[in-house]
């Protein structure tokens, strides 16, 4: 897990997620393509980097969460920003 082998530490990260995704869940209910309404934000890549990682790691999220993170890394930006966050940088910014 992210947070090796402190058990603990991923079961209190896993129950905080899911007791924060009935908002998410209310919010994404009624067809909105963003989490904040009709144009993608910040919010968007937060939110779609902890579904990302419930995901990973087996934490249960609604169908409609899962939906609307396949919308968000289907994104040509998410493709680029994924595979630079995979790449080692130099320290004049280059890959």
């Amino acid at each position: 897990s992210v947070y090796g082998g402190a058990d603990t530490a991923c079961q209190a990260a896993a129950t905080y997620f899911g007791r924060q995704m009935p908002s998410v869940e209310r919010q994404l209910v009624d067809g909105r393509p963003f989490i904040l309404g009709e144009r993608f934000s910040a919010a968007d890549l937060l939110l779609s980097s902890c579904i990302t990682w419930a995901t990973t790691y087996k934490v249960p999220v609604a169908e409609a969460v899962v939906d609307y993170n396949a919308r968000m890394t289907a994104r040509e930006a998410y493709s680029q920003a994924s595979i630079r966050n995979r790449s080692p940088v130099t320290p004049d910014g280059r890959s």
